[in-house]
Order: structure tokens, then sequence, then C-alpha cells
């Protein structure tokens, strides 16, 4: 099936000339980002629905990460039947059959900085009020070594810094004369009161993570069982469940920032394809703000380039620094508001100004909009709209379930194999 071009609709205009008109967002302007902010309860998750299903149906490559859960689950009851096998379902709560993703898998040189970056970013987030430069002076340069060691998981860390014959081992394999430099001299010369201190801290944060054995059988998976390469150049449907309220906020954190990485590391291996040969591919991100990682704001400015499209939502501007709140605004093509505090309302205003004010911004009914629509490369004058209401499911609980063992069987692996090799890792 070619993908279809036409235009994604997704809300009626409502200003008194065009009242009731439907419109949308065609791929190509989509393809230079959406930005949607809302209080919770006003109607973004209808709207993603809306966006999302109209790009399967239209044959298009989508991703999702959902952090709470319950769109993930809504989205196996819109995929036509001519696309079940495109479904790749990533759902950490199938303890049963886990999905293999090792986060330290993608070893190019030029892929490391960014998975090291990526990596730390959530320790340092979770970690916080305990966090140091000496200690993330270790655990970097941990990654970078076992990073040069095909095979290596998470889950070296913790042997790495326990247990020396092994960490000799991986240091004699090390190419990288900065990183051997680090293991070799310095971290050698360290006094033992210090290395007892540091080591510990590292290991007790990287074991905090890992003793999680749902967490553990996923990035303790020496292969991936799912290429981002292979989903975006296909076009296939990938859908996260990372709901919080299953399997802990501080796992989905790590692990939408993982698949935020991965995602993006695909995207910059298109560098050497024509730019007629990048399928385009749209990754919708709820609750963005809970995922970024430090390179983010660059995947804003490069994503376009390398046909990767992003629909970033959540719900108030205090989940973003000023830096990442300066790289959204600069660089989505259509800028979506739903009601929003006064505080959010007052930032926003400069971006729908004089026609709509702060004041019109804090007084959108649910379901109602303020908006900023990028049409070829520029963006319109703001107006309001309401948006369309929530689609009806097009199968039934039979086929959703249907949906979830296929996928689940064709990129799980069995709990016993998953555990074995975490096991051995260890050993």
């Amino acid at each position: 099936m070619q993908p279809s071009s036409h235009p994604l609709l997704f809300a009626t205009v409502d200003h008194r000339h065009n009242r009731g008109r439907v419109f949308g967002i065609r791929p190509a302007d989509l393809a230079r980002h959406v930005y949607v902010i809302g209080k919770t309860g006003v109607g973004k998750t209808a709207l993603l629905e809306r966006l999302l299903v109209s790009e399967i149906r239209a044959g298009h490559g989508v991703g999702l990460l959902d952090p709470h859960g319950d769109l993930a689950d809504r989205m196996l009851e819109f995929i036509p039947r001519h696309r079940t096998n495109d479904v790749i379902l990533f759902d950490p709560a199938d303890t049963e059959r886990p999905i293999g993703m090792n986060l330290l898998e993608h070893g190019e040189p030029n892929a490391r900085p960014l998975i090291v970056s990526g990596i730390l970013s959530v320790f340092r987030k979770t970690f916080a009020e305990f966090w140091g430069p000496r200690l993330e002076n270790v655990f970097r340069n941990t990654l970078f070594a076992l990073l040069e060691i095909r095979g290596s998981t998470l889950l070296g860390v913790m042997r790495m810094l326990g247990d020396e014959r092994y960490r000799e081992r991986v240091v004699a394999l090390v190419r990288d004369p900065v990183v051997r430099f680090y293991w070799t001299r310095e971290f050698a010369a360290y006094p033992k009161a210090f290395l007892a201190e540091v080591v510990s801290s590292v290991q007790n944060k990287v074991a905090a993570v890992l003793t999680n054995p749902l967490l553990r059988n996923i990035v303790g998976q020496h292969t991936s069982t799912f290429s981002p390469v292979d989903v975006m150049d296909e076009g296939k449907i990938f859908i996260a469940n990372i709901s919080k309220g299953k399997i802990g906020e501080d796992a989905s954190a790590l692990l939408g920032s993982a698949l935020i990485t991965r995602f993006q590391l695909a995207a910059y291996g298109r560098a050497h394809q024509d730019i007629e040969e990048r399928r385009p591919f749209s990754l919708y991100i709820d609750e963005f703000g809970s995922f970024t990682t430090p390179s983010f704001g660059e995947l804003l400015s490069e994503a376009r380039k390398y046909r990767l499209a992003l629909v970033l939502a959540h719900q108030h501007l205090g989940q973003l620094d000023d830096t990442l709140r300066r790289a959204v605004m600069g660089n989505a093509g259509t800028i979506i508001a739903f009601q929003v505090g006064a505080e959010d309302a007052a930032t926003l205003e400069r971006e729908f100004s004089p026609e709509l004010t702060a004041r019109d911004l804090t007084r959108l009914e649910p379901h109602q909009i303020a908006i900023r629509l990028g049409i070829d490369g520029s963006m319109s004058q703001p107006f309001t709209a309401m948006t369309l209401p929530p689609l009806e499911p097009g199968t039934g609980t039979a086929m959703r379930l249907g949906l979830r063992r296929a996928a689940t069987h064709r990129y799980g692996r069995p709990r016993a194999q998953a555990e074995r090799m975490t096991a051995n890792q260890l050993m």
C-alpha cells in the first residue's frame, strides 16, 4: 500500500465565517513537527489518537511512546487488518515474553556519545539528590568501555566495577585512547577509600534499576528483538506502552529516554541515504518532558532532514527547562494549545497574539484549541477550533487480544530465556 498524502483531519473551525469547516494537517507539514500543550482532561489524548489513526489508515509509519498506557491500549483497536503484521508492541508489563532492548547494542564510535549521554541523563534525573561529578566520571567511562565489547549490556556495569579480573579483560580490549588512559592511569591511581566510595555509589544506582526483574529482563538481553532502523525504513507501527502506573516512574523514564535515543540514532543513520530513499516516519511522544535527554534539542532541529516527524504533547511548560522550551518553540511547525493555566498562558501569548490573548488561552473549552497551523513551511495566523469527536474503535476485543499475542510472540523472548541471558552475565 502506497502511503497517502491526504490531509490528516482533526478539527473544525469555530470562527463565524468558516464555522464547522473540517480541516487537518498535511503529512508534509506534520514533518515540521507538532507541539501540543494543555491541562489534563481537555482532549489532548483524543487529538493524538485521531492523528495516529489517520496516519495508520493512510499507510504511514508511526511510533507512539505513551507513559499513561490508555492510548497505547486503544490503538490496538484501530489497526486495519491489512496492517496487523506491521505492529510492534513494546509492553514491559508483559513479563512472560519480554521484548529485548540492549541499551549498549548500537556501538559504532560515532553513536557512543549519544548513547552514554542518554543513559547518564536518566540516572542523573532519577538520583539527582545523590549525583556528583566523580560518580558521573566513573559511570561515563564504564559505559564507554563496555560499548567497545560486543554483547555488553547495562549489567556489565555491575561486573566491571565489582570484578577486577573482568575489568582488566575489558580494558585490554578498549581501543579509544582517552577511555583506555582513564582505566589504566587515572582509575588505577585512585586511593582505595575513594574507589570504595564512588564505585559503590555507581553500583548502588545501577542496582536500584536492575534489581527490578521487569527491567532487567528487557535491558539485559544481549541482542534487541526489534530495530528502530527497520521500524522507520519499513513503515512499521511501533506502540510503546510504558505506563508509569504499571512499571513505575523510573522504569518508564529509562525506557522512554532509551527509545528516543534509539530512534534518534536510526534517523541519523539515514545520512548515507538519498533524500528520496528516506521513508517518512512520525514519532508521537506523550508527556515528552519525562523522556528528554541532553540531545533532544538537537533532534528537534535535525530530525526533519532525516524525515522523522515529532508530535510532542505535555501538560504545562514547567515540565521543560528553558533550553528545551526554546528548542520546541523554535522548531515546531504547528503549535496547538488546549486550555492552559495563567502562567503558561502568559508565556504562550507571544505565539498567538494579537489574535488571541493569555486570557483567551485560559478560557478555552474542553476539546477547543488555539492553533497556528503549519502550511507549506509557514505558520498560519492563530485561530480557534474544536477537535473532532473521539473515534469509535474499529475492531473488537478479540482482534485486540489477537494482535497483542501475535506481536508479543514475534518480538518477545520467553522469560526463562531472558533470565538465562541476564544470569550468565553476572557469573
